[in-house]
């Protein structure tokens, strides 16, 4: 996910700005990708926080929460053994952004400047601060993140 996200994605983007579309290529996928992060994208630092407290909930919370809902704790395998037996563990998830905790704000900060990168958004230039991770973690928790639902 990672490289196609902060790699592949941002390069179809590069060249498909650089060189225009080419319909004898027929890389429709790519030209709808390149569309979509043109017309979907940040258009200021602000607006990569946001995008990067959402991915924060459905990364660490959402995520986990669906793959508990699938598999409960009391899980059985088809052979009646329990599914959560080492060497799987069952996650937990992080049911609340914490501005307070490092790693969450480094998270939130991390994913906002890669995502200004990609979009040639100006950042600050001292984002590895801490002074700064906490004036984005104070955005990151003033957005209203909706309730986990599960999904069938």
């Amino acid at each position: 996910m990672f490289g196609r996200k902060f790699a592949l994605q941002p390069k179809a983007l590069a060249k498909f700005l650089e060189k225009g579309y080419n319909p004898d290529s027929g890389d429709i996928k790519a030209l709808s990708e390149s569309l979509k992060m043109v017309t979907k994208g940040p258009k200021n630092f602000d607006d990569c926080i946001f995008y990067a407290i959402v991915k924060f909930y459905k990364y660490f919370r959402d995520d986990v929460m669906q793959l508990l809902y699938t598999y409960p704790l009391d899980a059985k395998t088809k052979n009646g053994e329990p599914f959560w037996r080492l060497p799987k563990r069952p996650p937990t998830p992080i049911l609340k952004f914490d501005p307070e905790d490092a790693l969450h704000t480094t998270f939130v900060m991390s994913l906002a400047v890669l995502t200004a990168k990609i979009y040639q958004i100006p950042f600050p230039a001292n984002f590895r601060s801490e002074k700064e991770r906490l004036i984005a973690a104070k955005q990151a928790v003033s957005v209203k993140i909706g309730e986990f639902v599960p999904s069938d």
